[in-house]
């Protein structure tokens, strides 16, 4: 990890909150405003006129805000309800307002427009199309709300981050600028030190690194590999400033749930509660015995997560330092690992990866397609019964005894601790849809006859011997 030379940098990004975008709302003067509803919504606007969307009006696709020529006009849209469909362009001299609402996909800040983001989604039902893109010499304020997945800052335009959430494979190009304003900033889980006072700022370089940020309003952001991003090339800067009061005990449904989990912080999830797409921690721990947590949550480093009940939204993934320790519920669809995972029962709905530098102990519990044992993992299995190849190994195993099995192209089948059956593929090239275990990770097998004797092994206890299996 590198620190682009340490720069102190006082008042270096403007806040802009809800109430200076009302200011700059009402201090315009336009020729022409346009109300949606009630009046009738148009296909696009160019100059000196002002549009506001609320509840239960919508635009349509390739809606168009300023001249698509690039000369400047005085344009301006206030979004607080209401739906925007795909493909809406700003152009230059416009001013998007966002505090409400949907905006499809395909959203393009053009050269020369300015986005605030204070409230609503953007990109959030897109699939074929980017969230945001954000193009040369414009300007993207993200202050709260939510911005989906696959996001774009092309060179010359600057992303301003201090709150609202901003989905997974986000990729900032060379030339772009991404200032993010919070505190509690951590390089792969080594702590950014130098961000005293509010206002200070730090360059880094993400190159390979992951980022963990508590953002102004709370929200635990992690940029990097962990979330599929790419912002190596792009031009960083890191700007303290003050965070919200925690709180050490998060009880949902009864409270409110928080845009995060911060350092020493504990959420209990249990029935009727929810946590919302893109959830992140650092340092905390979850409880889910109910509810259902949504898609993309990452349990960041020094984190752990239990799971005994109700349901983990798609792409459960655990970075590197962090534990999950699954006794139920049901996991859907996919479930990453580069920490640690205890699993004893639960189902995963789809497929399981688990990537160099993680250890998967499995004492039960079921998964659907793919078991992706990457190079650098580890995988113990523990059970009641093991063969290999149509082979029963049981007879020839110590209980207690590791075995490791070195053999790959076979197929590895059984019965775990928790009586669940189970068949793994050892093919050593990757299968998206099939089972893989890399020759590079080590894949061990324990025998437990008696259930009575799980807690001793998920400790060790028993794990004495060792022998290979090739």
């Amino acid at each position: 990890m590198t620190f682009r030379g340490m720069k102190i940098v006082r008042n270096s990004v403007l806040c802009l909150c809800a109430s200076t975008l009302s200011a700059n709302v009402s201090a315009q003067i336009f020729t022409t405003i346009i109300n949606v509803p009630p009046d009738p919504a148009p296909s696009s606007i160019e100059s000196d006129t002002q549009l506001n969307l609320s509840e239960g009006g919508s635009l349509g696709r390739l809606f168009f805000a300023g001249n698509q020529n690039g000369s400047s006009t005085q344009i301006e849209v206030n979004i607080t309800g209401g739906a925007v469909g795909s493909n809406f362009a700003a152009f230059a001299g416009s001013i998007i307002n966002i505090r409400g609402g949907e905006i499809s996909g395909g959203f393009n800040a053009g050269p020369n427009s300015v986005v605030n983001l204070s409230g609503g989604s953007v990109g959030r039902v897109s699939i074929a199309f980017s969230s945001l893109i954000a193009s040369s010499d414009s300007t993207v304020n993200i202050m709260g709300g939510e911005v989906g997945r696959q996001s774009l800052a092309l060179a010359g335009s600057t992303i301003n981050l201090s709150g609202g959430t901003l989905g997974p494979f986000f990729s900032a190009n060379l030339g772009s600028t991404l200032n993010i304003s919070g505190g509690e900033f951590f390089l792969n889980g080594e702590q950014v030190t130098g961000l005293d006072e509010a206002g200070d700022s730090i360059n880094v370089d993400l190159s390979g690194v992951n980022l963990t940020a508590t953002l102004a309003d709370g929200t635990v952001r992690v940029f990097g590999p962990l979330r599929f991003d790419d912002v190596r090339n792009a031009n960083v800067n890191l700007i303290s400033s003050p965070l919200p009061p925690i709180v050490d005990i998060v009880n949902i449904p009864s409270d409110t749930v928080p845009s995060g989990l911060r350092a020493g912080q504990t959420l209990n999830l249990t029935a009727g509660g929810g946590l919302p797409d893109f959830f992140a921690t650092t340092g905390s721990t979850i409880n889910i015995g109910g509810g259902a947590a949504g898609k993309h949550l990452l349990i960041g480093v020094g984190s752990t997560l239990n799971i005994s009940g109700g349901m983990v939204g798609e792409n459960l993934n655990v970075s590197p330092g962090s534990t999950v320790n699954i006794n139920g519920g049901i996991i859907a669809p996919d479930l990453s690992i580069s920490g640690t995972a205890n699993i004893t029962s639960g189902m995963i709905g789809r497929s399981l990866d688990a990537f160099s530098g993680s250890t998967v102990n499995l004492f039960g519990g079921t998964w659907n397609q793919g078991f992706h044992a990457h190079s650098g993992s580890v995988i113990n299995l523990k059970g009641r019964s093991f063969e290999l190849n149509g082979y029963d190994l049981t007879q020839t195993l110590t209980p207690g005894e590791i075995i490791t099995i070195t053999q790959r192209n076979a197929t590895l089948a059984g019965v775990l601790s928790d009586g669940s059956p189970f068949q793994l593929g050892l093919s050593p090239g990757f299968s998206e849809l099939g089972d893989h275990v890399h020759p590079n990770a080590t894949l061990t097998i324990t025998l437990v006859p008696e259930p009575a004797t799980l807690c001793l092994l998920a400790t060790g206890s028993l794990g004495l011997m060792r022998r290979r299996i090739s």
